[in-house]
């Protein structure tokens, strides 16, 4: 890892107001033309204090006026890497991920305009609501809390105006990274500047962007020194054996870049999230498997050695459960995840797990099957719990199927009772055959105690749609609401008229007469 200089690329036809411009912009986002009259954000972001200037220069404080964090120093940097991609006529633009107030993007759409480049944009990829809550055990919430990071869209895009810089070649995109860089329709890039703060936020920006990058192009990662940033950038960089040098903007930056010098083919099935859901009765499920295999469609790999890839991530999956952590399966950690296995879970697991991590001999290849022996004595108890949680399962489908006959039950009963319609029809009349219905709702909904109190008894309406609906002989006491008329009858004849009702409502329905 070196630290550079960076060399003036000026073109030769350059004016000095090119120069005199840009250092006024760059001044001014930083918010160096104010001195006098700038404050920062405290170290513990709850009071403002004087600005330190060399501080400010070196982007080491939260500026209260200034629009960028970055400073003199990587505003520089990033003026050099465009000047860098022109001369080289490196294709593509420059986006920046997690933008603050856009201090960055606006510098950078500056350089385009000094320089009069009409063919490459400006892209803007951030939340506009602050850093998210943490995805993983790789990162804390301590950066989702900081308000003062939470600027909106419509804030930086006042400070492009401001600048007379908001047009065509400006673009946002809008959302936390994780949802908004897939669908970002930057096609070719010259310049990344990544400015993610969290270990999964830099995953987001390197999976999503880095095979987009062009040979020649130039990577900044602004917090380096972040061991969260740090450590995601040398793992993506580890596993595809990515060797380009790390250079630092300036011996005290916090700010590293290297330079692309040659094309990778992204290991996607290592980023794409696959969601675990656990059940109460402790099964785990599964989902977004296979969905890197379909989308790369890659053909350069045999089945074979896929099948022993998902082998080893299985092991390593199972590993990281077990320790409840993802860093667990890391190679570094690996030891210390085994120790962790074998003090708190049987001698099998630890096992099984060694299994499939170990690399598989090309003679004989690994199977899911060669679990099976391991896992033997404890699947019987898995078994069981299967078929209870099945037993479980059936009898709550005969309870929704329970409900479901009630309730079109109760559905037929109320579409025949109180019809004004029939009044004059002497078979719904309160006298009529169809009387008896009306009496048994009441009945089932509208019983009283014996001091008049209301009878809230579900048990009882269920006991009597049930009896009802299967037509039992036993025989119930019908009363009028005026107690005058009293009725002993069967549930089989209240089931009878039931159906003749029924059957006579659908018929005049059917032909308009009764």
């Amino acid at each position: 890892m070196s630290s550079e200089n960076h060399q003036n690329l000026s073109f030769p036809s350059e004016s000095p107001l090119v120069r005199a411009y840009l250092d006024v912009v760059r001044d001014t986002v930083c918010g160096l033309t104010l001195r006098s009259q700038e404050r920062a954000v405290d170290g513990d972001r709850n009071h403002i204090r004087p600005l330190n200037i060399d501080q400010r220069i070196k982007g080491l404080d939260w500026p209260l006026i200034g629009i960028t964090m970055v400073g003199q120093k990587r505003l520089i940097n990033i003026e050099w890497s465009l000047r860098l991609v022109i001369a080289n006529e490196i294709p593509g633009d420059f986006i920046e991920c997690g933008v603050w107030r856009g201090g960055s993007s606006i510098f950078a759409r500056a350089v385009f305009k000094a320089l009069n480049i009409n063919d490459r944009h400006v892209w803007l990829a951030d939340s506009f609501q602050g850093l998210p809550k943490a995805r993983t055990t790789n990162d804390n919430d301590h950066w989702s809390k900081q308000e003062y990071l939470k600027v909106s869209l419509e804030e930086v895009q006042i400070n492009f105006h401001s600048f007379n810089l908001l047009d065509n070649q400006v673009h946002f995109c809008k959302g936390y990274f994780v949802d908004s860089l897939p669908r970002c329709n930057v096609s070719r890039i010259a310049v990344l500047r990544m400015d993610g703060d969290m270990y999964e936020s830099t995953m987001d920006q390197l999976f999503n962007l880095y095979s987009k990058v062009q040979v020649g192009g130039v990577i900044i990662v602004d917090d380096y020194i972040i061991p969260e940033c740090n450590r995601a950038v040398h793992d993506f960089r580890r596993w595809h054996q990515i060797t380009e040098e790390i250079r630092s903007i300036s011996g005290d930056q916090p700010g590293h870049y290297w330079i692309k010098k040659k094309s990778i083919e992204v290991q996607m099935d290592r980023y794409q999230p696959l969601l675990i859901s656990a059940t109460k009765d402790t099964q785990l499920w599964l989902s977004g498997v296979g969905i890197a295999d379909i989308l790369d469609g890659s053909i350069n790999t045999s089945v074979q050695q896929h099948i022993q890839n998902d082998l080893q991530d299985f092991g390593r999956l199972i590993l990281m459960l077990a320790c409840n952590s993802i860093v667990g399966a890391q190679k570094e950690h690996l030891q210390t995840s085994l120790e962790i296995v074998q003090r708190s879970y049987s001698h099998d697991l630890k096992n099984l797990i060694l299994h499939f991590l170990l690399p598989s001999n090309p003679l004989k290849p690994k199977s899911i099957n060669d679990c099976m022996p391991m896992i033997g004595a404890r699947f019987y108890a898995h078994i069981d719990n299967l078929h209870v949680r099945g037993d479980i399962l059936e009898n709550e489908l005969a309870k929704e199927l329970d409900c479901s006959r009630l309730f079109r039950l109760i559905c037929k009963l109320n579409t025949l009772l109180e019809r004004p319609e029939h009044s004059i029809n002497q078979a719904w009349s309160e006298t009529g055959d169809r009387y008896i219905l009306k009496l048994f709702r009441d009945f089932i909904f509208h019983s009283i105690g014996f001091e008049g109190e209301p009878v809230m008894d579900m048990a009882h309406i269920v006991q009597c749609l049930n009896k009802f609906d299967a037509g039992s002989h036993d025989k119930i006491c019908l009363t009028s609401r005026d107690e005058q008329n009293v009725i002993i009858v069967s549930y089989s004849e209240l089931h009878q008229a039931f159906e003749r009702s029924f059957t006579e409502l659908m018929n005049y329905g059917s032909t308009g007469s009764s």
